[in-house]
C-alpha cells in the first residue's frame, strides 16, 4: 500500500489513520522538524527499554502504551449525512439538526439496550434511518423518551382527573377546562403515533415504514379508544344535556391506557436509575389507589344514571341517606372514598336493606373485585420480590464469598476491584450457571441460541457479508466468549498466536511492538487473524483493552475447519492481513526514525556541553 493512500485515510484496520492530513509527505526522506521542542520531554519520559515519545509533532502522533487514548482513531465514522454543520451555521439550522438527531435511535434510551447490545449496531441503524430520509421518529430515540415522560404525566392525570370530572363536576367549570386541556394533548398523541416507529415483538424488529405504522395503529383497540375519549367537552352545551352525557361516558375510555401509562413510567424510572424495589413498591401502592379512586367515582356516578333517566334520585339511595346532594365536591369525594374502601375491604357500613338494587349489585361487584385485586397484588408482589431476591441474593452471596477469599489471601486492592468489576459485568447483578444451563441443552438448541444472540453482531462484520448462512452458523458455533478488563493485554506482540478475536462490545487499543499507538477498535472489529493465516507468523502488534470488553474467540481448530474452507473469505482476510502488517510497520518505522533522530540530537547536545 502506498504511503499517500495511508495519508488520505485508507482504513486498513477499519479506522481513521493516525497521521493528520495536514502533514501529507512521502515516507522516504521525511524530515523531522521542531525536535528541540520535545527533546526535554523525551528526557523526562525515559524508561528501562525505550523513551516514550509524546505526540507533539504533526507528522507522528505518538502516545505511551501505558495510557492509550480513548478518543480519536475510532473504527466508525460518527458523522451522519446531512447533519454536519459548522458552528457558524444559523441558529435555526442548528436547532433543526439537534431535533433530527434526537429522533434517531440512541444508546441513552434505556429500552435500546434490550433491543441492541452494541454500539456498532446502533450506529448502523442511525445511518440507515438517515439514508431513508424519513420523518419517522425512532421508538428508541431520545425525543421519544422525553415525549413518553411527558405523556406519562398526561395519562396519569387522565386516570385520576377524568373520573372525578365525570362523576363530581356538575357545575365546576375548572374541572371541565382541565379535562379539555388533557384531551388536546391526547389528540396530539394520536397524530404523533402515525409518525413514530414501533417494536414488532414477534419478530423483535423496529418497524419504521409509515404505511405499516398506520395500519398497526388503526387496527388496534387503542385507536378507537383514543379517538372517542379525546373528543373535547362542548362547554357551550348544558351539563345535563344528553350529548354532554355521552361525551362524558366516552371520556372514560381513556382508562384503557393504564398499561401504557405504567410502561412509560417504568421507562422513566429506568432512565433516572430508580431502584427496582422502590419502583415496584410505588407501582403497587399507586395501582391500589387507582382501584379505590375509580370505585369511589363509580359509586357516586351510579345514582346519577337513575337521576338522568327519571329526573330525581331514588329515595333509598345512599346519597339521600348520607345527605350528600348539596354538599361540597370535597365532602362528596371523601364520603365516596370511605364507602369504596368499605366495599373493597369488606367492611360493613350501615344497613344494606335501604340501598337501591343497582347499588347492591355494585357493592357485590366491588367486594369481589376488591378481593381479587388485593390477592392478585399480594401474590404478584411476593412472586416478584422472591424472584428478584433469589437472583440478586445468589449474586451477592457469590460476591461475599469472593470478598472472603480476597481477605483470606490478602489480595491487593487493585486486584480486588478488578475481580468485582469482572463479576459485575459478567452477571449484571443476577447470578446464573451458564455452563450448567447449556449442559442440559442439545447441540441443536445451543447452536440456535448462539445464532440468535450473534446474528446482529455478525451482520456488522463486513467479511461475513457474503457468506452463506450455513457457513456463518458453523463459524458462530465455534465462537467462545471471553471478558477482558481495562488494561488487560489481549494480544502481546512477538508471541505465537493460536486464535483470533471478534470484538462484541468495548474498545481496544492497537500498538506497535515498540509501543506506538496505531488505532482504536470498537464493536464489530476483529483482530489476531495474521497468526492464523500465515504459517509460523508471530503476533505483530499489542492489543490492549481500553475498557471492559467482551470478545468472541475463534481458535485455530475452528478457523481451519470453518474459515479455510471458504476461499472468498480467506482471500479477504489474507488481503487485509497484509495491509494491516504494512500499516503497523509504517507506524513502527516512523516511531523508530523519530526516536533515532531524537537520540542523535540528544547525544550531540550532550557533547556540546563543556
Amino acid at each position: 500500500m502506498r504511503w499517500k493512500e495511508l495519508m488520505e485515510g485508507s482504513s486498513v484496520w477499519g479506522l481513521c489513520p493516525v497521521i493528520g492530513k495536514d502533514s501529507r509527505r512521502q515516507f522516504k526522506g521525511v524530515e523531522f522538524s521542531h525536535l528541540d521542542s520535545i527533546a526535554s520531554v523525551v528526557k523526562s519520559r525515559r524508561t528501562g527499554r525505550y523513551a516514550a515519545i509524546v505526540e507533539t509533532l504533526r507528522l507522528a502522533r505518538i502516545r505511551p502504551p501505558s495510557s492509550p487514548s480513548t478518543s480519536g482513531w475510532q473504527t466508525v465514522n460518527m458523522s451522519l449525512p446531512g447533519l454536519n454543520l459548522s458552528t457558524s451555521a444559523p441558529w435555526k439550522a442548528r436547532c433543526i439538526r439537534k431535533l433530527k438527531l434526537s429522533t434517531l435511535i440512541s444508546e441513552r434510551n434505556p429500552q435500546t439496550l434490550h433491543y441492541v447490545e452494541n454500539l456498532t449496531e446502533i450506529r448502523r441503524l442511525k445511518k440507515k434511518q438517515m439514508d431513508s430520509k424519513s420523518n419517522i421518529i425512532h421508538c428508541f430515540s431520545m425525543f421519544r423518551l422525553y415525549y413518553e415522560m411527558w405523556m406519562a404525566v398526561v395519562f396519569i392525570s387522565c386516570m385520576v382527573h377524568i373520573p372525578v370530572d365525570v362523576a363530581f363536576s356538575n357545575n365546576y367549570v375548572s374541572l371541565t377546562c382541565f379535562t379539555i386541556v388533557l384531551k388536546c394533548f391526547c389528540l396530539c398523541d394520536i397524530v404523533m403515533r402515525f409518525f413514530t416507529g414501533y417494536l414488532d415483538e414477534k419478530e423483535n424488529k423496529v418497524i419504521m415504514d409509515p404505511g405499516k405504522i398506520a395500519r398497526n395503529y388503526l387496527r388496534s383497540v387503542y385507536f378507537a379508544a383514543d379517538l372517542l375519549s379525546s373528543i373535547p367537552n362542548p362547554v357551550w352545551v348544558d351539563k345535563g344535556a344528553p350529548f354532554y352525557f355521552v361525551i362524558d361516558m366516552l371520556s372514560l375510555l381513556k382508562l384503557v391506557r393504564l398499561v401504557t401509562a405504567f410502561k412509560y413510567v417504568s421507562t422513566t424510572a429506568q432512565y433516572f436509575k430508580v431502584e427496582n424495589f422502590v419502583f415496584r413498591i410505588s407501582e403497587t401502592f399507586f395501582f391500589f389507589f387507582l382501584t379505590c379512586h375509580w370505585t369511589c367515582c363509580g359509586i357516586y356516578l351510579l345514582p346519577q344514571f337513575r337521576k338522568y333517566w327519571s329526573g330525581k334520585y331514588f329515595d333509598r339511595s345512599w346519597l339521600i341517606q348520607w345527605d350528600l346532594v348539596d354538599k361540597s365536591r370535597t365532602q362528596k369525594y371523601i364520603a365516596s372514598m370511605y364507602k369504596a374502601c368499605g366495599y373493597i375491604l369488606g367492611v360493613k357500613q350501615g344497613n344494606s336493606k335501604h340501598l337501591a338494587w343497582e347499588e347492591r349489585v355494585l357493592a357485590c361487584g366491588c367486594y369481589i373485585g376488591g378481593k381479587i385485586v388485593i390477592y392478585f397484588l399480594t401474590v404478584a408482589a411476593i412472586a416478584k420480590f422472591l424472584r428478584i431476591w433469589s437472583l440478586e441474593s445468589k449474586y451477592f452471596g457469590i460476591v461475599q464469598q469472593l470478598e472472603g477469599y480476597i481477605f483470606r489471601k490478602r489480595v491487593p486492592q487493585a486486584i480486588r476491584n478488578r475481580l468485582l468489576t469482572y463479576y459485575k459485568y459478567k452477571f449484571k447483578r443476577t447470578y446464573f450457571e451458564e455452563n450448567k444451563i447449556k449442559g442440559f441443552l442439545s447441540d441443536r438448541l445451543r447452536q440456535e441460541i448462539n445464532v440468535h444472540i450473534l446474528s446482529r453482531f455478525t451482520e456488522n462484520i463486513h467479511i461475513f457479508s457474503e457468506l452463506p448462512q450455513e457457513a456463518l452458523n458453523k463459524i458462530i458455533s465455534n465462537l467462545h466468549t471471553e471478558v477482558f478488563l481495562p488494561h488487560d493485554i489481549i494480544i502481546k506482540a512477538g508471541c505465537s498466536g493460536d486464535c483470533m478475536y471478534f470484538l462484541y462490545s468495548g474498545t481496544v487499543a492497537v500498538l506497535t511492538p515498540s509501543g506506538k499507538e496505531v488505532c482504536h477498535l470498537q464493536d464489530g472489529a476483529y483482530f489476531g487473524e495474521i497468526s492464523l493465516i500465515m504459517q509460523d507468523q508471530k503476533r505483530t502488534a499489542h492489543v490492549i483493552a481500553v475498557e471492559t470488553c467482551e470478545v468472541y474467540k475463534l481458535t485455530r481448530k475452528g478457523f481451519n475447519s470453518c474459515v479455510k474452507r471458504q476461499p472468498q473469505l480467506m482471500r479477504k482476510l489474507s488481503r487485509e492481513a497484509m495491509q494491516r502488517m504494512e500499516t503497523t510497520q509504517i507506524y513502527e518505522d516512523i516511531y523508530m526514525r523519530a526516536y533515532d533522530v531524537l537520540a542523535k540530537r540528544d547525544r550531540e547536545s550532550v557533547k556540546v556541553v563543556p
